[in-house]
């Protein structure tokens, strides 16, 4: 009985080559949902400030709701700071992302 190796590799993405063997790069998929709605690509900076607000709103959300689970005294500005320094870290991680592509 035959036995067929296993082969654990993820699947990567094909990369396409034209008659010059130059490396085509694949379309970013937020580019082209951008295309279909026919808006044009917002600024590296917007990526950075959203992100950075939407880190910052669900931390407060969830260390709010932490604190009725777990009964321990919510205050709101220490949550605020220790939740800005998260948002202002991916905020700025997410800004040179955008830029890049």
């Amino acid at each position: 009985m035959p036995i067929t190796p296993v082969n654990f590799r993820a699947s990567q993405a094909t990369v396409k080559t034209n008659s010059n063997n130059e490396i085509k790069k694949t379309q970013d998929p937020s580019k082209e949902a951008f295309k279909k709605l026919g808006i044009s690509e917002p600024p590296p900076l917007v990526f950075g400030l959203g992100s950075a607000a939407i880190w910052t709103g669900v931390g407060m959300l969830m260390d709010k709701g932490m604190s009725k689970l777990f009964k321990y005294k919510y205050d709101p500005k220490l949550s605020f700071r220790m939740n800005a320094i998260v948002g202002l870290v991916v905020g700025t991680i997410d800004y040179f992302r955008a830029r890049k592509n």
